[in-house]
């Protein structure tokens, strides 16, 4: 037979309750997180000719093309610095969207490292961008040739709707 009362537990014929104090539960909480650091992971890298629409890429980049460099103001009257840059590596190449402090990263022939940039469709192409979820960075890795033959934003996408 189950004990009625939850916080009882059966130990042979007897019954005894489990009782704990609330620094007690803090004091075992904080060996268990103490005890139990995560580590992180390296971040596996793909190539361009991998990107697809609406995923998350670890990529490493060099940029090839700085398009256009301009200010908009958002909603609330802030300006917003933008550049718009063609990036690839050996396997491809495609368009990304920088944006504010990003910018200072939009020139030819730096290698970038670009964390969890996203791939999204922007009038009918796919453009990568690296949001708040995102890391940019220079690499010290030297990419030699771009593949401007194989540009993924060249490719048009269409909406099909599902039945």
């Amino acid at each position: 037979p189950k004990p009625q009362n939850p916080k009882m537990i059966k130990i042979g014929y007897e019954r005894k309750h489990a009782r704990y104090s609330s620094s007690d539960i803090r004091r075992e909480r904080n060996i268990i997180n103490t005890s139990m650091k995560k580590t992180l992971r390296k971040p596996t890298f793909n190539r361009f000719n991998d990107i697809e629409p609406a995923k998350r890429w670890n990529l490493i980049a060099k940029v090839v093309k700085v398009e256009t460099v301009s200010k908009i103001k958002r909603i609330d009257a802030d300006p917003v610095d933008i550049a718009i840059c063609k990036v690839g590596d050996e396997t491809g190449c495609a368009m990304i969207l920088l944006k504010g402090p990003q910018v200072a990263f939009a020139k030819e022939e730096k290698v970038l490292v670009l964390r969890n940039a996203l791939s999204k469709i922007v009038k009918d192409r796919v453009r990568l961008e690296v949001d708040i979820w995102g890391k940019i960075e220079e690499s010290s890795s030297a990419i030699k040739t771009v593949n401007l033959a194989n540009n993924i934003s060249d490719t048009e996408y269409e909406a099909i709707p599902v039945k």
